[in-house]
């Protein structure tokens, strides 16, 4: 019992379970793990009570989750100190690390600052009581998860296998979000097995019991199973500062693997976060008589991934894992690919941590098994950018499997043609030529994706439960898609995102057509087919919308604004050609903004309430948007997306100009408007126009106007979402669109 009982010098400790369970009632699988965390609080002390050895002061936390794993659901929580919130603020603030917060900390610093957290992250309302004696150790967190660690109470809790332990863990949990309890019984039915070349991994002491027998139950809604199977144990303790939570240097891979054949493998490999060096790695084996072999040439390579649309961090899905020294060679796979754990507790916000199954043989005979996989730290992104960035890589492969470059005839049967289809005449590699290629042309550069990030995280943010909605990306992606290239032949625009326009190299006929073609493909390839009637009614609805909407503003755009711009140069009275600018810009991009956050509402069934937020906020940050990519056109873009000065060039009166005329002299204002009319390539013209518009700060103030837009609407969501990761991510984007550069 002694290396059971919490410490008091280290700086991070953790009692780990995880377990793979059968209902006595349905047969129906679930695996769940659960993790008690204490990290100790250095700035308890002063540095001569640190001299003395006095104990640390910690904080407690719990994480833990079931995989429902013929439903394919996941479902996590997370017990946290109450002291949390005051921490997170002291590591993130400013003017206590004299460092700005970038991306997620920003909006997880204001969160904070309201004593709230992003769910599945709780508080507790009251610090954790830990007791322990040489006979019993119990940590309780709120009466929500308690592990206890005591002697067999009889015979029936004995372990007969040869130096097990003589000791039962006994975990309890209750998710009151998703209204889930687990109550289960840990029995050893392995020795300890200490990890690494000698116990000691990444500077913790470890050990862990390979095979526990495991029964108990689990409550989901109030429906009981009555469950029995095998679990896994792991203790740590040890470590440094720099190795725990957000601050953690490291990123790690960690595999637990109960064989058929009543072996086990343990192994993990730890890797420099940022430079993603290799630093440990060792397998750990034991055979049926739990009998210990260390391993360290073993290899690992993974392959097919998926993507989170929460934190849009990628996981791999199947690994392949060698042992030579032992002859074991196993292909591992997820069982369910969505198992990542959202929490603040981590870089990135989001670890990965679920079941898996493995197949394979060991000296040539074939062998399978369950395990677990815990993936941390692995983040392909630093900053806001990098996410989007990383949005676009995912809505750039969720529509190239959507829009084939090489269709087969019965995908164009189905999609394209329908029931006009002919077993004749039709090729589908010329329909592909058509209609797909230039389409995919202009997707396969890539985009800003924001429309798609707002979607996602609205559909996720709207309910507990993870829907991985990325179909519905063809409608935020085709619609934007479709209507660029028609924008650019109306604009006769020469540039869109770092190429030439589509028009120009697929001919201006062609480009129409596909471009056209985007608004029917949409709801095919989102499948709205699939929708329940009501459902798939108001979608419709809001999608016709949207097009006709988009469609009036475009044509008030092409028309353009130089009918209001007499007066306004006259009087510099710009009330009339504002609102005028202001309703085209809502109906080209607030509005299909605001729709496609309406359509996330109509697909949760959202409350009256979330849906007016949200549809305002959509709407109102597609303004915003469209403000700042004015103001951008005027400073450049990153990359050279666009030509500077375009709109000045096309002789567009756009949102800087009009603030320009509300405050410039009368002269200034007559220069600035006989530019524009010349629609002149003179950059010297250009220019000039620029730095006036400079000179009164009109640019500047585009950007502070679209802040104080995202900010209003902003209110309304923290008003009628609860705190997640999902609706953190949607704040960060606001924080971000105003500082863009693209």
């Amino acid at each position: 019992m002694t290396y059971e009982q919490p410490q008091t010098r280290c700086m991070l400790e953790w009692w780990y379970f995880n377990t793979h369970l059968v209902s006595k009632k349905n047969n129906a699988r679930f695996s769940l793990f659960a993790s008690f965390f204490a990290q100790a609080d250095k700035a308890s002390l002063t540095e001569e009570e640190i001299a003395a050895k006095k104990p640390y002061d910690y904080f407690h936390a719990c994480t833990w989750a079931l995989t429902e794993v013929d439903d394919k659901k996941y479902h996590a929580d997370s017990l946290l100190d109450p002291r949390t919130p005051e921490r997170v603020e002291a590591k993130l603030d400013p003017k206590v690390t004299g460092v700005p917060t970038k991306h997620v900390e920003t909006s997880l610093l204001e969160l904070v600052r309201k004593g709230r957290l992003p769910l599945p992250d709780r508080l507790m309302k009251a610090r954790a009581k830990v007791a322990a004696t040489n006979e019993k150790v119990t940590i309780n967190l709120d009466n929500e998860c308690v592990v206890t660690i005591r002697p067999p109470k009889d015979d029936s809790e004995k372990s007969d296998v040869l130096g097990a332990p003589a000791v039962v863990y006994e975990v309890s949990l209750n998710n009151p979000i998703r209204d889930i309890q687990a109550r289960l019984k840990f029995i050893p039915r392995r020795k300890a097995i200490r990890h690494g070349l000698h116990g000691v991994v990444n500077e913790m002491f470890y050990y862990y019991i390979p095979r526990m027998a495991v029964t108990g139950s689990v409550t989901i809604k109030g429906e009981k199973h009555e469950v029995e199977g095998s679990g896994w144990y792991d203790r740590e303790f040890g470590g440094t500062e720099d190795e725990v939570g957000q601050d953690a240097l490291d990123a790690w891979t960690w595999f637990s693997i109960q064989l058929n054949n009543d072996c086990e493998l343990s192994f993990f490999n730890v890797v420099d976060r940022d430079t993603h060096r290799e630093k440990e790695k060792v397998a750990v084996f034991t055979n049926a008589a739990g009998v210990r072999t260390a391993i360290t040439d073993v290899s690992l390579t993974w392959s097919n991934t998926w993507t989170s649309l929460t934190t849009f961090i990628e996981y791999p899905q199947q690994w392949k894992i060698s042992c030579p020294t032992i002859g074991l060679d196993l292909i591992v796979q997820c069982a369910v690919e969505h198992q990542e754990f959202p929490t603040i507790l981590v870089s990135g916000f989001g670890f990965y941590e679920g079941r898996v199954v493995a197949n394979g043989s060991l000296q040539g005979k074939a062998v399978n098994g369950t395990g677990f996989l815990e993936r941390k730290n692995h983040l392909p992104y630093k900053d806001t950018s990098g996410l989007l960035k990383n949005v676009g890589r995912v809505v750039k492969q969720t529509l190239s499997d959507m829009y084939p470059l090489n269709p087969t005839q019965e995908w164009v049967n189905e999609n394209v043609l329908g029931r006009h289809a002919t077993k004749t005449g039709s090729d589908a590699a010329r329909v592909c030529d058509a209609v797909f290629a230039p389409v995919r042309a202009l997707i396969d550069r890539g985009g800003k994706s924001w429309r798609s990030l707002i979607l996602v995280s609205c559909v996720n943010a709207l309910a507990e439960d993870y829907m991985d909605c990325r179909h519905y990306i063809a409608v935020s992606e085709l619609l934007h898609v479709g209507s660029l290239i028609i924008d650019d032949i109306q604009d006769e625009s020469v540039v869109r995102r770092g190429g030439k326009t589509i028009h120009l190299e697929y001919g201006t006929a062609t480009a129409i057509n596909a471009g056209t073609m985007c608004y029917f493909m949409a709801p095919v390839l989102a499948r709205f087919k699939e929708l329940p009637l009501d459902q798939k009614s108001e979608v419709y609805e809001l999608l016709f919308d949207v097009l006709r909407a988009g469609h009036a503003g475009q044509g008030l755009d092409i028309a353009g604004l130089d009918h209001f711009m007499p007066e306004a140069v006259e009087t510099g009275n710009v009330t009339k050609v504002l609102d005028a600018l202001k309703a085209i810009h809502i109906y080209k991009t607030g509005g299909a903004a605001g729709s496609l956050c309406a359509m996330a509402c109509v697909i949760r069934r959202a409350t009256p309430k979330a849906a007016y937020a949200l549809e305002t906020f959509g709407t109102q940050i597609g303004l915003a948007f469209q403000i700042v990519d004015d103001a951008l056109n005027l400073r450049g873009f990153e990359g050279d997306l666009k030509e500077v000065g375009e709109d000045i060039k096309d002789g567009k009166v756009t949102y800087p100009v009009i603030k320009a005329m509300a405050r410039l002299d009368k002269a200034d204002r007559q220069y600035v408007w006989a530019i524009l009319q010349e629609k002149t390539s003179d950059q010297g013209k250009i220019s000039s126009v620029i730095a006036k518009l400079n000179s009164v700060s009109a640019i500047d103030d585009c950007l502070v106007e679209a802040r104080n837009i995202v900010e209003d609407s902003w209110e309304l969501v923290d008003q009628a979402l609860p705190d997640s990761i999902h609706k953190l991510v949607m704040r960060t984007f606001c924080n971000y669109l105003t500082e863009r550069t693209f």
